[in-house]
């Protein structure tokens, strides 16, 4: 996960739109990300499973057509194509 950082700035300032990095708390926005997991974990139902295993589906099957076609030479269609694929 994250690590809280040791090191000392050595009197770098900061920019004004990343000063809020001084007082972040990686802990506490780690439980948060955490709580949050698990309570949107709770919420998934059989639609969604249905719905991953059909982007999966679809992903597999741009594979299988970037992979066929990639043998007719350098073609924007394989190149779309495995582009989309997940592995």
């Amino acid at each position: 996960m994250c690590r809280v950082t040791t090191r000392s700035r050595s009197g770098a300032e900061l920019k004004k739109e990343d000063q809020w990095v001084e007082d972040f708390d990686v802990v506490a926005f780690t439980a948060d990300i955490k709580a949050l997991g698990d309570e949107l974990e709770k919420q998934q139902g059989e639609a969604d499973v249905r719905h991953l295993n059909k982007m999966i589906g679809w992903s597999n099957a741009c594979a299988a057509v970037g992979l066929l076609t990639m043998g007719l030479g350098v073609n924007l269609v394989s190149v779309v194509a495995l582009s989309t694929w997940t592995f």
